[in-house]
């Protein structure tokens, strides 16, 4: 099995990520889910 390279990667651009629904970030026309942050309490544990 060959090793994912960046260029392999499906790339977007700001028109495609504005039409999406959820959490994303698009970082160098790669996208990425993004999971909300921990809430405090978890922090304090």
């Amino acid at each position: 099995m060959a090793n994912l390279q960046f260029e392999d990667l499906p790339h977007y651009t700001y028109d495609d990520y504005v039409q999406w629904e959820g959490r994303w970030d698009l970082i160098h026309g790669v996208a990425h889910a993004m999971s909300p942050a921990p809430g405090i309490a978890h922090q304090v544990k």
